[in-house]
């Protein structure tokens, strides 16, 4: 077998860059199980890149990662404030935090939420849902 071909080279380099992430994930796979098996819910997706966008950006980018969203339960991390003229002395994150409430509020993502039928839940509520499927 020729192994100079450079798609085997990229089968290869994708094979082993595979083999890491399955390394990698293992012990994060066997604490979720821990986890369900303890009868507690587990989330399948977290997303947390918010703090990093924009604050004109937030809507569009809400919406995209609303759109986005794989099948499962996804925690969304926001963090929504109005700043007052204090906010600044407990942190510099209050145009983040402020954009973060604006989009929450924004018909674009409540529309999102709707067209792909999401639900949004609370911890309880997922309990529940939890419990119900032993």
């Amino acid at each position: 077998m020729n192994r100079n071909r450079p798609e085997d080279e990229q089968v290869d380099k994708e094979a082993a860059a595979q083999k890491v992430l399955e390394e990698r994930f293992a012990p994060l796979e066997a604490l979720a199980k821990t986890i369900w098996d303890g009868g507690l819910p587990v989330l399948d997706d977290l997303h947390n890149t918010s703090l990093g966008w924009k604050r004109e950006e937030k809507v569009a980018k809400y919406v995209e990662a609303i759109r986005d969203l794989e099948p499962g339960v996804t925690m969304m991390i926001n963090h929504c404030t109005w700043p007052t003229e204090v906010f600044d002395k407990i942190s510099g994150s209050g145009e983040s935090r402020k954009g973060d409430t604006e989009a929450m509020i924004a018909p674009e993502v409540r529309k999102a939420i709707e067209e792909e039928g999401i639900i949004l839940t609370t911890w309880r509520e997922l309990k529940e849902r939890r419990d119900a499927v032993k």
